[in-house]
């Protein structure tokens, strides 16, 4: 194995966790913004009434 092919294998590495900790972000965003609108509709029952 020369350098090169080490190289290679450690940019295709690190893009392959960028894009693992990009979705994993993007999961928890998801999450947190279903968790407000939860939060949001229960305020606006609770005033309804």
């Amino acid at each position: 194995m020369s350098i090169d092919d080490l190289l290679f294998i450690i940019i295709i590495g690190g893009t392959v966790l960028s894009g693992a900790y990009l979705r994993a972000e993007y999961v928890s965003w998801r999450r947190y913004k279903a968790a407000e609108r939860r939060r949001q509709a229960s305020l606006a029952r609770l005033y309804e009434t």
